[in-house]
């Protein structure tokens, strides 16, 4: 499998938009209180043969780079880790010292992801997802292995 990667384009939005309210049950992402709308977020693309198989939005904070979303759509083939190694690649090329997400406690396969990768949980926002539901209804009340969503879990990786 050939997968390249390559930066967003003001094309590729509407193709985006659609990812994120089918991936994420709206058109807007929150995290810690903070609504993300894709019009707004920068990030690669990752491709087979023309075809996209993968996105990772972001934002940047002086020195420091939040991943937005993270969204592999052929599962287990590296995708993601592509997409992180590729952030990773530009953080460093852009100066930046730290790269942080929010994940969500019910979300398994991300947590052991992200630790593989060589991120560690800096904290745990006990009970943040109540005050994210004020501003995102639409945010389950259990993920997919029947946990309760209800913590953010930060995760990071210093440069």
């Amino acid at each position: 499998m050939s997968i390249t990667i390559r930066r967003i384009l003001e094309s590729d939005k509407t193709w985006m938009k659609e990812l994120i309210r089918k991936r994420w049950h709206d058109k807007f992402i929150v995290t810690l209180r903070n609504i993300h709308t894709v019009e707004d977020l920068d990030g690669f693309i990752a491709q087979e043969k023309q075809r996209n198989v993968g996105l990772i939005t972001f934002r940047i904070i002086k020195k420091s780079l939040e991943i937005i979303t993270l969204n592999s759509l052929i599962p287990h083939k590296g995708v993601g880790q592509k997409l992180i190694t590729k952030i990773v690649e530009f953080a460093r090329k852009e100066k930046i010292i730290r790269i942080w997400l929010i994940t969500t406690n019910d979300n398994i396969k991300a947590i052991d992801f992200y630790k593989k990768l060589g991120f560690v949980i800096r904290k745990v926002h006990k009970n943040a997802i109540k005050y994210d539901r004020k501003l995102k209804p639409s945010i389950p009340l259990t993920g997919e292995n029947g946990i309760p969503i209800i913590d953010e879990i930060e995760f990071e990786m210093i440069l």
